[in-house]
């Protein structure tokens, strides 16, 4: 064995084992067409590893077409995977048969069987991945790029050699020539394999680089407001992250919040999942997180002043498997004030209607909704339900004797904007009996003159007149 066919023999085989290594890398990495194509490459090496072998050792010339039958396949899967397409899952254990039918061939002594099978399938099979290459599932109006044009080219040279060395081999003229076309169209289609899709690597690299920049650039807008801001704690409720925008809306500037616990911050009272678990000692579960109302919640701050800040919780597992809390906060203390001071007067109003006997409604004019106070309610011997009342109900109340007259008076607040003080029977609901009301309203007019509302209110005279009489 010369020196020559040796180096060749180990050039041959260090490739092939390279390149079965960067397939394996390529298919971890996600870059399935370039894993097909290499491990195709490794293929032909590891055939012609055999062939080299074969003026040696004849035995081996059966071996041969178990590497090589699997060349074209590969080139064809890839192509699909290249394209976006799915990948046909019968290409390879056909392969699988037909090698072991080729190598059949050369065992049986009828190697003309081996080479009719690969001069009829493995032009084909290149036809078919340049077709591919040229037909994308893409928008047809979108030119095919200049480099898949190329890869085409190259797919359908790959297949004229392919042919070329078939036909050799069953005139028994296999030699250099052979050689000198696999290198001429192997290497270049292998080198425009790799870097198309090295490229391709790049770009994508870039793209998402560029995207997470944009992202980092948003969540930071975000996070560097005062009023909402970004914060993160672990199962033990401690802090592991804060953005800018949470010292300052913890008026916190001497110490950062980032590892202090939010029992630092929570009242004893509180009654939510998250701090009921904390209060007990036992670590944060994605079931609290998702049981947390987002109700706002008040803080005691580090100067010993009270916020109400509302969350907005989601819960991620860490790869070591620790559970962390994403929470958007946002300052509503604002809003809690105001909601805080409408309760009060609404309360206020609730305990004056019931020391002066007094019951409020008021009537959309344009929808026909009506709002009416729990006094007035029971004034007509309603009972309290979850669906509002409607004018129809209260007329239905309205005795019958004063029915129309009522009515008329409401109407006529559109034709006057005085208000109007009328005296009414009703028919309680619960009990039947007759009461008499005496009712105030009056009528709000927008910027553009139309009556939009009436608001009104009414008390039970029926004991003054009674007395009267």
């Amino acid at each position: 064995m010369s020196s020559f066919l040796v180096l060749s023999l180990v050039g041959f085989a260090s490739i092939a084992i390279l390149l079965t290594m960067t397939s394996a890398v390529s298919f971890r990495m996600g870059i399935r067409p370039l894993a097909y194509w290499l491990l195709g490459w490794a293929s032909l090496l590891a055939a012609g590893f055999v062939t080299l072998l074969i003026p040696d050792h004849p035995a081996l010339e059966a071996i041969g077409p178990l590497f090589s039958t699997f060349v074209a396949p590969l080139m064809l899967i890839g192509a699909c995977a290249h394209t976006d397409r799915p990948e046909p899952t019968w290409i390879l254990p056909t392969s699988f048969f037909v090698s072991a039918l080729r190598a059949a061939g050369y065992v049986m002594g009828h190697p003309e069987h081996s080479i009719s099978i690969a001069m009829a399938t493995e032009p084909m099979l290149a036809g078919a991945a340049a077709w591919i290459i040229l037909h994308p599932r893409r928008d047809p109006s979108i030119p095919i790029p200049i480099n898949d044009r190329i890869l085409a080219v190259g797919f359908l040279l790959y297949g004229v050699v392919e042919y070329f060395d078939a036909s050799s081999r069953s005139r028994s003229e296999f030699g250099w020539t052979n050689w000198i076309a696999w290198i001429s169209v192997g290497l270049p289609l292998a080198t425009i394999q790799i870097a198309l899709h090295l490229d391709r690597f790049g770009r994508n690299a870039r793209r998402y680089r560029d995207e997470a920049r944009t992202s980092e650039i948003r969540l930071r807008a975000l996070a560097e407001s005062s009023s909402t801001f970004l914060a993160e704690f672990d199962e033990r409720g401690v802090l592991t992250f804060a953005s800018a925008g949470g010292n300052a809306a913890a008026r916190d500037f001497c110490q950062p919040l980032v590892g202090r616990s939010l029992l630092d911050f929570l009242p004893s009272e509180v009654h939510s999942p998250i701090g009921q678990a904390l209060m007990e000692g036992r670590p944060i579960s994605a079931d609290d997180v998702a049981a947390e109302s987002d109700a706002p919640q008040r803080v005691i701050l580090p100067d010993r002043s009270e916020r109400w800040f509302q969350y907005a919780l989601t819960s991620y597992t860490t790869p070591d498997g620790g559970l962390r809390i994403l929470s958007r906060v946002t300052d509503v203390t604002e809003r809690a004030d105001r909601d805080e001071r409408l309760r009060k007067s609404e309360e206020m109003l609730r305990r004056a209607e019931r020391i002066a006997g007094l019951a409020t409604w008021e009537m959309d004019l344009r929808t026909g909704g009506l709002i009416c106070s729990p006094a007035l309610v029971q004034m007509f011997g309603l009972e309290p339900v979850d669906e509002p009342l409607t004018r129809e109900i209260l007329r239905r109340r309205i005795h019958p004797d004063d029915r129309d007259v009522t009515m008329e008076q409401l109407i006529g607040l559109r034709e006057h904007a005085s208000p109007i003080d009328y005296s009414f029977r009703i028919i309680r609901s619960n009990d039947g009996q007759i009461r008499t009301l005496r009712m105030f309203a009056e009528a709000d007019i927008d910027a553009k003159g139309e009556y939009t509302r009436v608001v009104g209110a009414a008390i039970d005279i029926t004991d003054q007149i009674e007395l009267t009489n």
